[in-house]
């Protein structure tokens, strides 16, 4: 509950920045746009965005909840400092792996889970930056049919697939991927919600 804004984590830091950055991933991000435009009228999306906030609470429960059941496991014994794992974004799966192996076929659908969760937030993503990238660069200058330009935004995908793919490699070497995902996200979410926020209170 320390209030000193020099601490890496504190409440009223973690309350105010996340508070922040999901606005900013609900309201304003291109892939949560694009999905609200698909409905047929504005009560749909209204409708929406309640059920993705009522689902959104339950999942962050269940993720305290196990961090909770991991804290309680490992509280005497860090995975970390035994050498069990390399770096903390390694605990979770670990701890799955360990509980869970005495069931047959639980272990593969956690990994089935993971890899459904990621490839299916990862596709929305390209989708929508190589869609951007053709509407304000390609578009602008080329006149293509319908076909091609499907085609191009197609290929667009699978190259910034295969950026993505490398990156790999490099935010391997950078340490903890979540508080590298965390910090990227409150730089890009914080900068677009300033400029929707100017838009829609300055004339």
């Amino acid at each position: 509950m320390d209030p000193d804004p020099s601490l890496r984590s504190s409440f009223w830091l973690v309350s105010l920045g996340l508070t922040s950055m999901w606005v900013s991933n609900i309201g304003v991000t291109p892939e949560c746009v694009q999905r609200f435009l698909t409905v047929p009228d504005l009560s749909s999306a209204k409708k929406a965005v309640w059920i993705f906030g009522v689902g959104h609470i339950i999942v962050k429960l269940c993720s305290v909840y196990n961090g909770l059941l991991i804290f309680s496991k490992y509280h005497d014994c860090d995975p970390v400092h035994s050498g069990l794992v390399q770096k903390n974004d390694q605990i979770f799966p670990y701890f799955v792996l360990e509980v869970a192996q005495k069931i047959p076929g639980l272990p593969g659908m956690f990994v089935v889970g993971f890899f459904s969760a990621a490839l299916s937030s990862m596709s929305t993503l390209m989708n929508t930056l190589s869609g951007t990238i053709y509407d304000d660069f390609v578009k602008p200058h080329f006149s293509f049919s319908e076909r091609t330009a499907s085609n191009v935004i197609k290929t667009m995908v699978v190259t910034i697939g295969v950026i993505c793919l490398l990156l790999v490699f490099v935010v391997e070497k950078l340490g903890s991927v979540f508080s590298l995902a965390i910090s990227v996200s409150g730089v890009t979410s914080g900068t677009l919600l300033g400029i929707f926020f100017l838009g829609m209170f300055s004339p």
